[in-house]
């Protein structure tokens, strides 16, 4: 969880109801030179609660996690989820909105995805 003010939806999440926030005692040391301090808490977090599924969207951290047995999802796939659940009725604007706050989605991938969705 950012601690970042300024980040789109900081504060919301922050204060939301169902977000629980859990100190990580230990990070594995063979993964720190490998990732990001934040990708490399998700995963030594979800070890030792023994998650079911862990949400990581960087390529290396999903490498990572695969090789060590998590489950993984990313960003867009709890998009689609949401969406199947009809939780929000599209994940275009979603995708749009996270794009052009500079996350990276290829062209051919967010087609794809809109396109199994019938967006």
């Amino acid at each position: 969880m950012t601690r970042d003010p300024w980040r789109p939806g900081a504060e919301a999440i922050r204060h939301a109801s169902w977000v629980e926030v859990h100190p990580v005692a230990t990070i594995p040391p063979e993964i720190l030179p490998l990732l990001d301090r934040g990708e490399a808490e998700v995963i030594a977090l979800a070890e030792a609660i023994v998650a079911t599924e862990v949400v990581l969207d960087e390529r290396a951290a999903r490498a990572v996690a695969t090789t060590r047995g998590l489950k993984i999802i990313g960003t867009a796939g709890l998009l689609v989820r949401a969406k199947q659940r009809g939780m929000i009725p599209a994940i275009r604007p979603w995708l749009e909105r996270m794009q052009s706050q500079g996350i990276y989605y290829s062209q051919r991938f967010v087609e794809e995805l809109l396109r199994q969705l019938g967006e």
